[in-house]
């Protein structure tokens, strides 16, 4: 379900939500959908339970779960919302990653080649890339 890799300098709170946020964008997790427990994901991925109900909490506040109580949290945002909600700060990503490139001598022909590469890849793909 979610990855964490305890060598990241990012908070393990902070992969628990990208993890989440990752499997709504590739459709596996819908609005509405209940989150495990807290204490059934710390078991599953063997994390104090007081990480993963900080990684909820500021879910909730960020409004991309809410939560019941007795009944768990949910999902809050549908596919649409969160990509509108994540596409600002990825754009500015993308261009200070293309200045970057263009300062380092990478031709507009080859970053476009990676461009489409990436396009071409499924979201399976891009996990399997970024852990080589």
């Amino acid at each position: 379900m979610i990855h964490i890799d305890h060598r990241s300098r990012v908070p393990i709170y902070e992969q628990i939500q990208t993890g989440f946020e990752a499997l709504v964008l590739a459709g596996a997790l819908k609005r509405e959908d209940q989150l495990p427990s807290v204490r059934a994901l710390a078991k599953d991925l063997a994390i104090n339970p007081n990480t993963i109900a900080k990684a909820y909490q500021l879910m909730e506040v960020s409004g991309f779960i809410y939560s019941l109580p007795g009944r768990g949290s949910f999902i809050a945002l549908d596919r649409a919302a969160l990509q509108a909600r994540r596409r600002p700060e990825a754009l500015v990503r993308f261009r200070e990653a293309g200045f970057q490139l263009k300062e380092v001598g990478v031709t507009k022909e080859e970053a476009g080649r990676e461009l489409a590469r990436i396009y071409a890849q499924t979201s399976e793909r891009r996990a399997a890339d970024d852990s080589d």
